[in-house]
């Protein structure tokens, strides 16, 4: 049977479905039924988290985990080997389908002056593409495009070209960002989250040149409906789980406190039952020029404060200065997120005094900074700098001891400390070429733990009074990294800084000491 001309209607559940779930919900207040225990189908987990792989467990079942992005909600129909085969082509994305949960515009698939089922410069694909260019750069920046086969014919036709139902007719379509589904991809979606009154149009041509197909309740129509008609378009994306930071339970679960005073909060545990609501947060290219720095050095008593300086933060409403705080045992597990600064554009000039918590274990921690644009809507991702960009290493002890581990002295912003130089003149001349040749091996392990890092690292050297050419030259090979490097000598005390890249190495100076440093890197 044919479908003929469409009325626009709006998504919404049937009245016996109401009725149904009005009549659990009296069954669970009259029977007085626990509601603290705990859901057969859920889990304890962080309330945000680094890693979007949590999204692809039930992907295109009934348990399917929704997310929201670019003002809506959407199923998680196919990750990795998980899902749909409309999940078969996304390069390693993640495949979304348009939740029932939010309504969706009814539109025409191509008008009556222009009656074909091609999908290549229809109206639909119009209409995609409008909505595509209404995104952010950084939701544009976060999908992964495909390209959509041509060269099928009409259902049930016996000419050339055949009938393929995960094709459309007509000229291929590349790089598509949303896109309806084919017959073949419908069939294989969970049928409960297709579950909808309205006719929904998918991409596959019909029985005739001015029908497409089309999805009717609970099935696929390949009859379809007349192209001028109207149904909802309803569209599927790859999404790019590289572009994801963080994802946080619903809109409550990046929690940052007490906004602006430098505070920073514990990332809770709750407990998370299967589909639910997650909340992205995108990469956003657009703040590269956010940059974050420490104020001095030295270890962190917790519950004491650091000064962090930072610049080319935004203005705008919802913007803030945050921070995430990790051990460096395991940098994907947030411990504590906040907003320490709010819509300020530049860092004060006495820096923002960061509270690093109090009750944390001794250790390396890592206080990671970003700037970050804030949307309250679930359905709304939120916008950030890249945090790996601005990492503040921070050595937490119970009285402000030294450091005693390469872990604690490497990289960041965490002085190396050495017995001072009035305590060297004292050494026996064996001991101390020993001691020097040992603190130069010292340095040396700080600077290629450094150089791991693949970005540009400073090292602060306390009391640490010359440099051997052999670690001149490391640094001038290496211009990333950068020591800072604070000492005394002969009663005055000196700060020099020496870049990697503006290192000059004379071969006649096999030892560049206290006064040498201070003439040409002084600060």
């Amino acid at each position: 049977m044919l479908i003929g001309k469409m009325k626009e209607r709006k998504p919404g559940k049937g009245i016996a479905s109401r009725l149904v779930c009005t009549t659990l919900a009296v069954i669970i207040c009259l029977t007085g039924l626990p509601m603290t225990a705990k859901a057969a189908n859920s889990e304890d987990m962080k309330s945000m988290l680094t890693s979007p792989t949590i999204l692809g467990p039930g992907a295109n079942t009934v348990r399917a985990r929704r997310v929201g992005f670019a003002g809506k909600e959407w199923y998680v129909i196919g990750y990795g080997s998980n899902g749909s085969i409309a999940n078969a082509d996304a390069n390693g994305g993640m495949t979304l389908l348009g939740s029932v949960h939010d309504s969706w515009d009814s539109v025409q698939f191509n008008p009556s002056s222009n009656p074909v089922n091609m999908y290549k410069n229809s109206s639909l694909q119009t209409y995609f593409n409008n909505v595509y260019n209404a995104l952010s750069i950084a939701e544009k920046n976060a999908i992964i495009t495909r390209n959509l086969e041509g060269g099928s014919g009409n259902y049930n036709t016996t000419e050339s070209p055949a009938y393929d139902s995960n094709k459309i007719a007509g000229e291929d379509v590349n790089g598509a960002a949303f896109w309806p589904l084919s017959v073949e991809e419908a069939q294989n979606i969970c049928s409960d989250l297709l579950n909808t009154y309205d006719l929904v149009w998918l991409r596959s041509p019909g029985v005739f040149n001015n029908r497409a197909a089309v999805w009717a309740g609970s099935r696929a129509s390949q009859n379809g409906g007349d192209v001028s008609g109207t149904c909802l378009a309803w569209p599927a994306l790859y999404l790019n789980p590289e572009s994801i930071v963080f994802i946080s339970y619903r809109s409550d679960g990046k929690n940052p406190g007490a906004s602006g005073d430098g505070t920073l909060n514990q990332v809770a545990t709750v407990t998370v039952g299967f589909g639910g609501g997650w909340k992205l947060t995108l990469i956003d290219s657009a703040r590269n020029a956010f940059s974050a720095s420490r104020t001095g050095s030295g270890n962190v008593v917790s519950g004491d404060t650091i000064k962090v300086n930072f610049s080319g933060a935004s203005t705008e409403t919802g913007e803030y200065v945050s921070a995430v705080l990790v051990s460096s045992n395991d940098t994907s597990d947030l411990l504590y997120y906040g907003h320490i600064a709010t819509q300020m554009a530049d860092s004060p000039a006495s820096g923002v005094n960061v509270t690093i918590p109090a009750g944390l274990a001794d250790g390396t921690y890592i206080l990671k900074v970003f700037s970050e644009k804030v949307n309250t809507a679930v359905s709304t991702s939120d916008f950030v700098s890249n945090p790996e960009s601005n990492k503040i290493i921070i050595d937490v002890v119970s009285n402000g001891g030294t450091p005693t581990t390469m872990s604690q002295i490497a990289t960041g912003g965490t002085p190396i400390v050495v017995d001072d130089n009035e305590e060297l003149e004292e050494t026996a001349a064996s001991t101390k070429k020993d001691w020097l040749e040992t603190l130069d091996e010292i340095i040396d392990e700080a600077i290629n733990e450094a150089i791991k890092e693949g970005t540009p690292q400073t090292i602060y050297l306390k009391g640490v009074t010359g440099l051997p050419i052999t670690l001149m030259r490391k640094l001038k090979d290496n211009p990333q990294i950068t020591l800072d490097m604070s000492y005394s000598y002969e009663g005055v005390d000196y700060h020099a800084v020496v870049p990697g890249k503006s290192v000059i190495v004379d071969d006649t100076i096999p030892w560049y000491g206290p006064l040498y440093l201070n003439k040409y890197y002084s600060r």
